[in-house]
């Protein structure tokens, strides 16, 4: 379990820093927006400003789904801690489809107070093939690689 959740919080360091650009840009667009100088200009920046921000944050959001597709089915988080994910029928690394699924199932779970926060990590704990929601939907499972 402490693996899996240093490689987690590795993964969420790693968007957290390709998110950065889109931050930055999101708050220059910000700024420009709040400028009351020349009404056209300054928002016809600050959209420009949006467009580029939403299209950067594109990378760590796809990072964020396609990552235990990566490689021999590991994000770079699991690949520093020694974990991959496997399917489960053939023990074949985890493909990049499954890997959405499993990261899109995962959110889905978070956002539901009691069932994301407490019931997932004690599913990984508790049972036999340490599997939460998530990979019983996507048919994965973490290994030690």
């Amino acid at each position: 379990m402490g693996s899996r959740f240093l490689a987690s919080l590795l993964d969420g360091l790693i968007c957290g820093v390709l998110a950065i650009p889109a931050i930055v840009l999101y708050a220059i667009g910000l700024s420009n927006a709040s400028h009351n100088y020349d009404y056209y200009e300054d928002y016809g920046k600050a959209g420009g400003y949006f467009l580029f921000a939403f299209i950067l944050y594109l990378i760590p959001l796809t990072y964020t789904f396609i990552k235990d597709g990566l490689g021999n089915g590991q994000s770079w988080g699991k690949k520093a801690m020694g974990l991959r994910i496997i399917k489960v029928k053939d023990c074949s690394k985890c493909t990049k489809g499954a890997s959405a699924l499993r990261a899109l199932v995962g959110t889905l779970v978070s956002m539901i107070p009691l069932v994301g926060w407490i019931i997932e990590p004690i599913l990984v704990l508790t049972t036999s093939d340490g599997r939460r929601l998530a990979d019983k939907t996507a048919g994965t499972m973490v290994v030690n690689s």
